[in-house]
């Protein structure tokens, strides 16, 4: 997959190279083809799956322009290409090609999230609630889509305001408890817990907020995990531990590098917003 937030908005949902090289082989070229147009159209599937979004669309889209007629193979070009389109800050064409991608494989769970994906971002929630919502159904296991599907009711929670609002939190909760359940430890454990914790802060429950802060931080230490937790320590009137958490933040932004951070949207700009919220909180 591509780098960081290439990863995280697709985590689980890239077909691999292999997967598309051995659809490739099942009804690809006849016993005439020569090892170099197979060894060329093998490097073309690993491009297609490549970390590289720019790469991956020329590759991809070479591959959905043989016409294979092996839906898998189709299906699985055009997610990519989607998911491409989608690290390269173009939503719409990303939708269009899941979209196509439904019309082949209208089963596929990973398209239905990922459609929801691209039209979250194109704001249209509604419309991403449901892809959601089909994917949970067709998936039951899925972790990342009902991790969508909470952040989508979230969005929709702010727009409606209260007191509309805050009657969907039970909902987000309960996604949120589902993929604390099913999504096991490491990163997907962190963002459910770092999820439930913004939705319990929303709530005001600072207390529930600052546990399930600490697991997502007992699980993956990111910043953004500490900055949430340093905001709910204040709010709870505890400016010590607060500062602490923002003071290990920046330690860890100090070892990855600012340039990394700043990618992943954890500016220094960000970093003393919430020091100053600390200090005002103190005051």
């Amino acid at each position: 997959m591509r780098p960081t937030a290439y990863r995280a908005a697709y985590d689980g949902n890239r077909v691999a190279a292999s997967v598309l090289c051995v659809a490739f082989i099942g009804v690809g070229p006849s016993a005439a083809a020569t090892t170099a147009s197979l060894d060329a159209q093998i490097e073309l599937t690993a491009a297609c799956s490549g970390d590289d979004p720019k790469a991956a669309v020329a590759a991809c889209t070479e591959l959905i322009d043989t016409k294979d007629p092996d839906v898998k193979f189709q299906t699985a070009a055009l997610v990519n290409r989607g998911n491409a389109y989608d690290a390269l800050g173009e939503p719409a064409r990303a939708l269009a090609d899941y979209e196509r991608a439904l019309e082949l494989d209208p089963g596929s769970a990973f398209s239905h999230r990922n459609k929801g994906v691209a039209l979250a971002r194109l704001g249209r929630l509604s419309e991403a609630l449901l892809e959601f919502v089909a994917a949970v159904e067709l998936k039951p296991d899925y972790v990342e889509a009902y991790g969508s599907r909470a952040e989508t009711l979230m969005k929709m929670a702010a727009e409606r305001g209260e007191p509309d609002g805050a009657s969907v939190y039970k909902y987000i909760l309960a996604d949120y408890d589902k993929m604390i359940e099913i999504g096991g430890l490491g990163r997907r454990g962190a963002v459910a817990f770092d999820g439930r914790g913004k939705a319990n802060y929303h709530l005001g429950h600072l207390d529930a907020a600052i546990a399930d802060y600490t697991e997502a931080i007992a699980l993956t230490p990111e910043p953004r995990f500490l900055m949430a937790r340093a905001v709910a320590y204040a709010d709870a009137g505890d400016s010590t531990r607060a500062n602490a958490d923002i003071d290990r933040a920046e330690a860890i932004v100090g070892d990855v590098g600012v340039a990394a951070a700043t990618a992943a949207g954890l500016t220094p700009a960000a970093l003393q917003n919430v020091r100053d919220y600390i200090a005002k909180k103190r005051k």
